[in-house]
C-alpha cells in the first residue's frame, strides 16, 4: 500500500499552487486558527476555495499575495505615523 507523503518537496511553480486546510494556512501565515478564522469571516483574507461542502483551502500563492500585501500596508501606516508625530 502507497501513502501519500505530505511533506514531499514540490518544485517551486507547483509549491504556490499547493491548497492548504485553515489549521495550515493559519500556520503559513503566523496567526492562530481562532484569529485566522476571523479575519477570514471579516473578508480579510481573500483566496478561499471550496474543497469539499464542508472545507475551504487557501492557495500558497494567494497566501503569499496577502502577506505582501499586509506588509506593504504596514509600512504606509508606519510612515504615516513617522509624519504624524514629526509634524
Amino acid at each position: 500500500m502507497h501513502v501519500f507523503n505530505h511533506n514531499l518537496e514540490l518544485p517551486p511553480e507547483l509549491m504556490r499552487e499547493r491548497v492548504l486546510t485553515a489549521a495550515q494556512a493559519a500556520s503559513f501565515v503566523g496567526l492562530s486558527l481562532s484569529h485566522f478564522r476571523r479575519l477570514h469571516r471579516w473578508g480579510e483574507i481573500a483566496g478561499a476555495r471550496r474543497r469539499s461542502t464542508r472545507r475551504l483551502g487557501w492557495r500558497v500563492a494567494d497566501l503569499l499575495s496577502w502577506l505582501e500585501g499586509r506588509k506593504l500596508s504596514s509600512r504606509d501606516v508606519s510612515s504615516s505615523r513617522r509624519k504624524t508625530c514629526a509634524g
